[in-house]
């Protein structure tokens, strides 16, 4: 039998406090395959000021984004690296190493 677990995905727009939601991701698993499948809120895709979450994955269009790649969710909607990422990575690791020793 499917078994479903969906999570709706909200974001604060770019130069906005405001929160919208932008769609639901769901996992799904198939004759023992994972499958997570996102769905842009259709109200999402008609603002003007929409942005795609990922413009190469997630192009901002209606329909079904599917993909068997990923086990994490969670990896759908991670940023590509980048200085501000390594250089938050190199301070957790300092602040880690102060409080080890």
């Amino acid at each position: 039998m499917p078994t479903s677990n969906r999570v709706y995905v909200y974001l604060q727009l770019p130069g906005s406090l405001e929160i919208v939601t932008a769609g639901y991701f769901e996992q799904t698993e198939r004759t023992g395959v994972r499958v997570g499948v996102f769905v842009y809120n259709p109200a999402y895709l008609e603002r003007e000021d929409a942005v795609p979450l990922d413009p190469f994955e997630l192009p901002l269009r209606p329909g079904r984004f599917e993909t068997v790649k990923r086990r994490n969710p969670a990896a759908l909607f991670k940023e590509p690296e980048g200085e501000l990422e390594g250089a938050q990575r190199a301070q957790h690791r300092a602040i880690r190493a102060r409080a080890t020793t």
